[in-house]
């Protein structure tokens, strides 16, 4: 008899072992669906931060070019801001051209950029152009955040070299 009841206590040992299986199978069905969508957002986060980065660094590298036109022909602001816009490949982008006198260091009395009469530029005057573009991440459109999204800017100051 003794046989037999061994053979029982496996048997039921065997059962209990099966059924606790089956309960971790579905702790961790639930743990991935609590999960998953935070996994979910912070994947999309990166990917929107990858995005801003890029976007700001062509804004960036466009700035500069538009920079390096401006110090040999700060006078043809149009020029300078067709340039800044077509290198930037983002739309809509807003360009300004802002000129200063070389005496004027703190660059608080901007002049005219255009290049008339006493106005006109001078080698070692201060040519300044400065981009925006607004940054829509699709997290932020997703989950409601940042409703007009997040303003990249930049700004870049050259010497005029005529």
């Amino acid at each position: 008899m003794t046989g037999k009841v061994a053979s029982r206590k496996g048997a039921r040992r065997g059962r209990t072992i099966r059924h606790a299986s089956r309960s971790w199978r579905g702790q961790s069905l639930v743990e991935l669906a609590l999960l998953l969508p935070l996994f979910t957002v912070i994947l999309l986060g990166a990917v929107d931060f990858g995005q801003a980065f890029l976007a700001y660094n062509r804004l960036s590298n466009a700035v500069h070019e538009g920079a390096l036109y401006a110090a040999q022909f700060p006078a043809s602001t149009s020029d300078i801001q067709l340039r800044v816009t077509s290198e930037s490949s983002l739309s809509p982008v807003t360009v300004s051209v802002t000129c200063y006198r070389q005496s004027d260091t703190t660059f608080s009395t901007p002049i005219a950029c255009d290049g008339n009469g006493s106005n006109q530029l001078n080698s070692l005057d201060w040519v300044q152009v400065t981009a925006t573009y607004n940054f829509r991440p699709m997290t932020a459109r997703m989950l409601g955040l940042f409703p007009s999204g997040l303003t990249l800017r930049k700004t870049v100051r050259v010497a005029v070299v005529v």
